[in-house]
């Protein structure tokens, strides 16, 4: 099977609130809010066929709770994502993506102000 993950990052408005941050425990609180606000919008708009999609998807802690991954471990994982020239990508990725940055700026900027 191929590992496939999808990894963004370096959007501005979060690397400066995070800037701003004296209490760690707070960002890495805000960021296992947006993970797992990550993980169930994407698990949900996972196409089902079979289940082996939704079934691949991992999610991982990483940089002593610092950082998230959500990645899918099918061979066909970036296919349906991205889409090829016979069918439209369906983006569940990225659609679990804007919706754990969203979580994300706003339990960052509660614990900023």
């Amino acid at each position: 099977m191929a590992d496939y993950q999808l990894n963004l990052s370096g959007d501005r408005e979060l690397i400066t609130l995070m800037k701003k941050m004296t209490d760690l425990n707070g960002v890495k609180q805000a960021i296992k809010e947006a993970g797992a606000q990550m993980d169930q919008v994407s698990a949900k708009a996972t196409p089902v066929q079979t289940g082996n999609l939704r079934r691949s998807g991992l999610l991982e802690l990483d940089d002593d709770g610092l950082g998230v991954q959500k990645g899918y471990n099918t061979n066909y994982a970036a296919y349906v994502e991205f889409g090829t020239r016979f069918f439209a990508g369906r983006f569940y990725l990225k659609r679990g993506y804007l919706a754990g940055k969203e979580t994300l700026m706003t339990s960052l900027q509660r614990w900023v102000t």
